[in-house]
């Protein structure tokens, strides 16, 4: 059944069944009765902290271990213990405006900011039909920032805001197209970055209804992109066969985060009521982490995590390889993946062996999810299933070239044969192909500022495994069928 079909009775039975670490029963209804406030598309947090954390003094191995973390409250009056917690492990790092710098300078950035709208997070990518500029906004924008879109796209974004914005003249989406056509923006068509091509306007738009609804956003940055210490090897730090150190930066990094939160440099939070959320190697993070919580209790004890959301990820155990050929480290498959075969192509597409979903198939080992497997903790704990935290998680439902396709799925497979509560929204084979955007017919999707760009008779017809012009990458970070679901997900483990 369609999870946003659920009636209030079916889904708060689902959760009473979970686990027993689920809120009662009386409490899930009386959240789950109560619509969610939809914010504007437009919508921007009042109140954004951006905090350099650095680690570095309890880095073991003395390497350099500064990074932002970027948080956003709700408006209004936070609960007693403070505001409940959606702790993201992004991939590709989130700039920070200004001339502070934090750590070492990153390759790879985002081309918006963490809580840029949802239209701004498109910069670049399909912009030409975004909004149409009212005479009003483009006069102020021509007679306050002209000067300031010669230095580019931020500086003149910066100006709108100090300016146009606040006067009235433009709305920030005026302002933001503006800005666009003449401070150095993208083409129609092209230009797009891996991120908007995988959803992350789905992304900024969820993060506007968790704000919206009473839910702070903590963003953590990692050291380097898509690096993530989601297995042991990493999390102690360990040598490559070229002898670079791995890992070693993400278990004090993560624990000085929470002592920042604790200390109120973010506003007031409750670390008690923290789901945590991982895309991709992030969501191998939350698995991981839950490991970590079950085996060591002392790492983060004024923390408790009540949730874990998952996209186009599972089981920290994904892909291990016990002969890697790219020169990584070695990690013996575990579960049905010890038959893996080893070899593959880093982005899989059109080979059988590049996901887990037929039984009887020897898959790739860098394509492998185990089946019927989790956390190792919970392997060996049985009895303590009824305490692993409620997930939910997010994939593509036909293919998926930069992950294993049943990666979602065998982790919530296994959730639901132990009795934990778990919920997994699959993008349906009618909206994969324009995911990123949203589909016209899909009423999860309406309002998107980018959906009309589907109708193209060119769009997804010359796409590869990296997207291309008129594509979604198949790897999804964000869709709108999971909007609504997460939403009433996070709100209900939090309440």
């Amino acid at each position: 059944i369609d999870p946003r079909h659920r009636t209030v009775e079916q889904r708060a039975k689902m959760w009473q069944r979970g686990s027993a670490a689920v809120v009662a029963l009386s409490a899930v209804l009386a959240v789950a009765t109560a619509e969610s406030t939809t914010p504007s598309w437009d919508y921007t947090p009042t109140s954004v902290t951006n905090v350099c954390i650095n680690a570095t003094t309890t880095t073991p191995s003395g390497q350099q271990n500064a990074r932002w973390v970027i948080a956003a409250v709700p408006e209004g009056t936070p609960p007693a213990k403070g505001w409940p917690i959606y702790l993201s492990f992004t991939i590709d790092t989130f700039p920070v405006r200004g001339s502070a710098t934090c750590g070492p300078e990153q390759r790879l950035q985002k081309n918006f900011t963490a809580f840029a709208t949802p239209a701004e997070s498109m910069n670049g990518c399909h912009n030409a039909s975004v909004t149409t500029v009212a005479d009003t906004c483009d006069a102020a924008m021509g007679n306050t920032c002209a000067a300031a879109a010669k230095g580019g796209l931020m500086a003149c974004i910066q100006c709108a805001e100090s300016g146009p914005i606040t006067s009235g003249n433009c709305t920030k989406s005026e302002a933001f197209m503006w800005c666009e056509e003449h401070g150095g923006g993208g083409h129609h068509g092209g230009g797009c970055n891996y991120d908007q091509q995988a959803g992350a306007l789905w992304d900024q738009r969820l993060k506007q209804y968790l704000l919206a609804n009473g839910i702070a956003v903590v963003q953590l940055n990692p050291i380097t992109a898509d690096s993530w210490d989601n297995y042991e090897a990493a999390w102690v730090g360990t040598k490559d066969p070229s002898g670079t150190l791995v890992g070693g930066v993400d278990k004090a990094f993560i624990a000085a985060t929470f002592a920042s939160i604790k200390a109120g440099a973010f506003g007031s939070l409750d670390m008690t009521k923290t789901v945590i959320r991982g895309w991709s190697g992030g969501a191998q993070m939350v698995s991981w982490l839950f490991q970590v919580m079950a085996t060591d209790p002392t790492y983060l004890p004024a923390v408790k995590f009540v949730g874990g959301a998952m996209l186009s990820g599972g089981s920290y155990a994904c892909y291990n390889d016990a002969a890697p050929q790219d020169g990584s480290i070695a990690v013996p498959p575990v579960g049905t993946c010890k038959s893996c075969t080893e070899g593959g192509p880093s982005h899989c597409q059109d080979d059988p062996l590049c996901d887990s979903c037929v039984a009887g198939v020897a898959t790739y080992c860098g394509q492998c999810c185990p089946k019927a497997y989790a956390e190792q903790y919970y392997e060996d704990h049985p009895s303590d299933w009824a305490n692993h935290p409620p997930v939910f998680l997010t994939q593509t439902s036909t293919v998926d070239n930069h992950a294993d396709l049943c990666a979602c799925k065998n982790y919530h497979d296994t959730l639901v044969a132990n009795g934990v509560y778990s919920e997994l929204v699959l993008v349906p084979q009618q909206d994969e192909a324009c995911f990123c955007v949203g589909t016209p017919s899909n009423t999860a999707a309406a309002g998107s500022p980018f959906s009309h760009l589907c109708s193209d008779p060119a769009w997804g017809q010359n796409c590869g495994t990296m997207g291309g012009a008129l594509c979604c990458i198949s790897h999804t970070m964000g869709n709108a069928n999971m909007l609504e679901p997460l939403i009433a997900f996070v709100v209900n483990v939090t309440a």
